[in-house]
């Protein structure tokens, strides 16, 4: 049995806590006007609830990284590789390994990178902004944002995503597929 707490509103019904929640006694809560509209959405979903759930979900299919409308072949330039290629060598090395199978920092490449992939999900926009905001590790968000693109793009050349014309930028990555992993794993 839950503990009676005290209504804090005069001519309110008695409300019961139990387990963290807070519960309305049977006979009370049927007569209130909530209980229409709940039982089939469970006992705390409104229609406002569901109108800004409906809202919601609308909002996130309208973000960039959820839209593939507009992209171009090929996620990045080869010249941005090659650029990224010596800042990558220079500011990731040393915890990622030259060859991207990962040391002291995980894999970002091969086997391993392809399982956190699959594990994730994760998106080509938000593992960039993931790197722009906490790489390197001993100086998060110190490097210029083409240099961040160009040390992105060099992971993707080496992990075997195609190359085109359009350079990779914060925009540009939400149209990069991570999955299926075209690499050697």
């Amino acid at each position: 049995r839950g503990e009676a707490e005290q209504s804090l509103s005069p001519g309110l019904p008695q409300l019961y806590r139990m387990e963290g929640f807070i519960y309305l006694p049977r006979n009370e809560y049927e007569n209130t006007a909530r209980s229409r509209a709940n039982r089939t959405w469970g006992t705390f979903m409104t229609k406002g609830h569901r109108a800004l759930l409906a809202a919601a979900a609308a909002a996130m299919l309208s973000l960039p990284g959820l839209a593939q409308a507009g992209c171009a072949s090929g996620d990045f330039t080869a010249a941005q590789a090659a650029t990224g290629q010596t800042l990558y060598d220079a500011n990731c090395a040393a915890c990622h390994m030259t060859n991207l199978s990962g040391g002291s920092g995980p894999a970002l490449g091969g086997a391993k990178f392809k399982s956190y992939l699959e594990f994730t999900k994760i998106t080509g926009a938000q593992l960039l902004a993931f790197i722009k905001s906490q790489m390197p590790y001993q100086a998060p968000g110190s490097l210029k944002s083409a240099e961040y693109d160009a040390i992105f793009a060099h992971i993707l050349q080496q992990n075997g995503y195609p190359s085109g014309s359009t350079k990779l930028d914060a925009e540009t990555a939400s149209c990069i597929k991570m999955l299926p992993y075209p690499g050697k794993s």
